[in-house]
């Protein structure tokens, strides 16, 4: 697993912007170690040109969702100030419009997060109105929308 999870993250942003390729890139960031998330963090962050393949891909941002929704401390920190500060630069209104209400409902503090009580009443992906990128949902998805 270690060696699959390895190659994908070698070529994250490359599949992180294709439709099934970037199922791939989410499972392995939810099964992945802490200390692998903080590293795709920490080398995502590093190039404005990846944030903004990211954030302008509809893939590439639901990608970026999980790993906002995977990590925490410093590396969700980082992601999320990284993501304010290229946010501009998307060419996707409505991606916009949802990276701005997530960073509005968390107070521009990156601990302010859900409590577990509030990720429990989320609507499912089947209910909420995700569309055909249901598959793609997640909680802060939801959560923003």
């Amino acid at each position: 697993m270690r060696e699959v999870v390895k190659q994908v993250f070698a070529r994250f942003v490359v599949l992180s912007n294709q439709k099934c390729s970037s199922n791939v890139v989410e499972k392995c960031l939810i099964y992945t170690d802490e200390e692998t998330r903080r590293h795709v963090v920490s080398e995502t962050t590093k190039s404005p040109d990846r944030m903004n393949m990211l954030l302008g891909s509809t893939f590439g941002n639901y990608v970026l969702l999980r790993a906002a929704e995977c990590v925490t401390g410093p590396p969700l920190k980082q992601l999320l100030q990284y993501v304010e500060r290229h946010l501009r630069h998307t060419p996707n209104k409505r991606i916009r419009q949802r990276w701005e209400q997530l960073l509005e409902g968390l107070g521009g503090d990156p601990r302010a997060r859900p409590s577990e009580k509030q990720r429990r009443e989320w609507p499912s992906p089947a209910q909420s109105n995700l569309g055909s990128h249901a598959a793609h949902a997640t909680p802060f998805a939801a959560w923003s929308s």
